[in-house]
């Protein structure tokens, strides 16, 4: 059986060595996700999302990225990293599609990135805006951050890092775990984030 590249060679030059190899049972990269829900005119618009990588992926980005050593990444390092280490993502949608009745649409375009260290850990931060086809599309919406080879492993999202910002009344989220697959987890398993809006 001819091997499949996996997606994290997109994710980081530092690690091509991986590519070559068969895709696996088990993750290489873990994430913690944090998401803000932007919302205009009483609809959901954008979302801010926000990865924490774990320690040692973290370590390895900083040990090839922060060139001043200082610990943390200066504006023009964080833009090497966007380039170097994320903007490949789009063959994957940035890992994020958005779901809208029956229709799901991966993000194709982001924007305001920016990376960061904080106690040892790498986080990536980006805005997202939630695709045209969608715009108008039956309620509610969800959001869902997930690679579905699994080799990058995304942390169910804790209710409490998910934030709204202009909401209308009543609006809530609510997280819906789906099907786990033979190779998740209870803590990284494929789930979605759903934006429940009052009847107008």
């Amino acid at each position: 059986m001819r091997s499949r590249r996996p997606p994290l060679h997109a994710l980081v030059p530092l690690l091509l060595c991986l590519s070559a190899a068969p895709a696996v049972a088990h993750p290489h990269v873990f994430i913690d996700q944090g998401m803000l829900i932007r919302f205009e005119d009483g609809q959901p618009r954008s979302v801010r999302l926000s990865w924490t990588f774990d320690e040692v992926f973290s370590a390895a980005i900083a040990g090839e990225f922060d060139r001043d050593g200082d610990g943390s990444f200066s504006k023009a390092e964080s833009a090497t990293i966007e380039k170097a280490a994320f903007v490949n993502l789009a063959s994957y949608g940035y890992f994020t599609s958005f779901v809208a009745g029956s229709r799901s649409v991966r993000a194709t375009a982001y924007r305001d990135f920016v990376a960061s260290l904080s106690a040892g850990r790498l986080t990536y931060e980006f805005s997202t805006d939630l695709p045209a086809p969608l715009a108008g599309a039956t309620r509610p919406y969800g959001i869902r951050v997930y690679d579905d080879e699994f080799f990058v492993a995304f942390a169910v999202i804790a209710p409490e890092r998910i934030r709204l910002e202009g909401a209308p009344p009543g609006a809530r989220v609510e997280i819906e775990r789906e099907a786990r697959g033979a190779l998740s987890t209870a803590e990284y398993a494929p789930a979605r984030v759903v934006v429940v809006l009052e009847a107008p």
